[in-house]
Formats: C-alpha cells, sequence, structure tokens
C-alpha cells in the first residue's frame, strides 16, 4: 500500500527527515508551485531524482479565496494525487494547515477518505 507523506513548503529539513525516515524510499514528489515548495522538495530529494511534479491545487491562499475555496482545492488536489503510482510520495504544500498539523502520513484510502470529508464540510452551491 502507497504512503503519502505531507509537509509544509516551510519546513525543508522536517521534509528531509521524513523523506530519510521513510520505509520506502520516495518515487514521487508533488509540490504547490512555490518556490519555497520547490526548494524544500529539493532539500528533501537530496540530490536524488525523484520524479516530481506540480499540482497548482496545493497553491497557498490568495486574497480573494475563502476557506471554503482552500478546502475545496484540497479535496480536488488528493484525488489528483491518489491517481498517481507511487509507493511513496513526498507531497510539499504551501498551506499545510487544513490538517492541522506538521507532517502528515496517509495511506490510498487516508486520502479518498479525507477529500470526501472536506467535501461533506463544503456548503452546497
Amino acid at each position: 500500500m502507497a504512503a503519502y507523506f505531507f509537509v509544509s513548503s516551510l519546513q525543508p529539513t522536517v521534509s528531509a527527515r521524513v523523506a530519510v525516515e521513510a520505509v520506502d524510499p520516495i518515487d514521487l514528489c508533488v509540490t504547490s508551485p512555490s518556490k519555497e515548495a520547490h526548494e524544500t522538495a529539493a532539500a528533501a530529494r537530496n540530490g536524488q531524482f525523484v520524479f516530481t511534479v506540480d499540482e497548482p491545487l496545493l497553491a497557498g491562499r490568495v486574497p480573494h479565496e475563502t476557506a471554503n475555496d482552500v478546502l475545496a482545492r484540497y479535496a480536488q488536489a488528493l484525488r489528483v494525487i491518489a491517481a498517481y503510482s507511487t509507493r511513496c510520495a513526498l507531497v510539499v504544500c504551501d498551506d499545510l494547515e487544513i490538517f492541522g498539523r506538521n507532517v502528515v502520513r496517509m495511506d490510498e484510502s487516508d486520502l479518498l477518505a479525507t477529500a470526501d470529508a472536506i467535501e461533506r464540510r463544503l456548503p452546497l452551491p
């Protein structure tokens, strides 16, 4: 079963520690499109090649967005990330407050369950 580690783009040392301590080597890195996320991902990869993709849905909140807008984007992002074939993924987010922790570990079923839970909390359009 795949493991997904979500880390903050503002904590490159934490992401590097997570990558080193992962049971399986990181084989996928998903980043928000910010410079900080790219730098944090690079620190975690430590010079190793890892297939890396930018995911705009993980970008930080912009002034015109509501908290619900950000939650909806993250729910979509979780579903996108679940579609990748991976054994161990590092996901570097600009805004990790949605999870309330500095590092979040999920498996495949957690990704989809979390997306479902977020979407249930959102108001209907």
